[in-house]
């Protein structure tokens, strides 16, 4: 049996970074398309927003660590917690 390097070793389907960014995106357009704040809106956008953030970081995360694993330079380029995943 051959040795997984890092990255083979990184949990999560590897779309799911793409999957999480397109929720978010699609939570921020539905917020800026909002004519008027509807709080019964509002709090679902949020909290799916929030989460595919939450989710984008873990990822970039995981891939990051599995990057410095391979001794790759430039894996600590990744957003700190105040930056948008490519949004």
């Amino acid at each position: 049996m051959t040795e997984q390097t890092p990255v083979e070793q990184i949990p999560g389907p590897a779309d799911a970074y793409v999957q999480h960014l397109g929720r978010l995106k699609g939570a921020v357009q539905a917020m800026r398309e909002m004519r008027e704040p509807d709080v019964d809106q509002l709090l679902p956008l949020v909290k799916a927003g929030t989460e595919a953030y939450e989710a984008c970081v873990a990822r970039i995360e995981q891939v990051t660590r599995a990057l410095e694993g391979l001794g790759i330079e430039g894996a600590d380029a990744a957003p700190s917690a105040g930056e948008e995943p490519g949004v």
